[in-house]
Formats: C-alpha cells, structure tokens, sequence
C-alpha cells in the first residue's frame, strides 16, 4: 500500500498524472479493497456456516441474545 502511494506521488511530481486521475485512482483502489474483504468476510462466514461446528459456536451468542 505504501509503495502504491509513493509511486502514485512520484508520478505526480513528475506530472505523469494529474490530481482528477490520481483522485479517481484512489477512489478506484478503495472499492476493489472495499470488494475484496467484504467478499473475504462472506467467504468466511459461508466456510463456518458450512461447518459441522456451527451451532456449538453460534450458542454463546444466542444466550448472550436472550438475556
């Protein structure tokens, strides 16, 4: 991440990029990463839920619910 930052800074000083295109860019990269660990959560959440050990994992929480 830092190093996609420092290049992106230096093509700006260098005046390859102009600040709309690194603005959009930024933007760009924040959805994919958005994307990506909501996709990650689901994936994860799907893999419990597939689980045979899913209801001993899920009770704590549902006590914790019912008081």
């Amino acid at each position: 991440k830092e190093f996609r930052a420092r290049q992106t800074a230096q093509a700006l000083r260098r005046g390859e990029l102009n600040l709309l295109q690194a603005k959009n860019w930024r933007r760009l990269g924040a959805m994919i990463y958005h994307t990506l660990t909501i996709g990650a959560a689901r994936r994860e959440l799907n893999r419990r839920a597939t689980q045979p050990t899913t209801t001993s994992t899920l009770q704590p929480i549902s006590t914790t619910l019912n008081k």
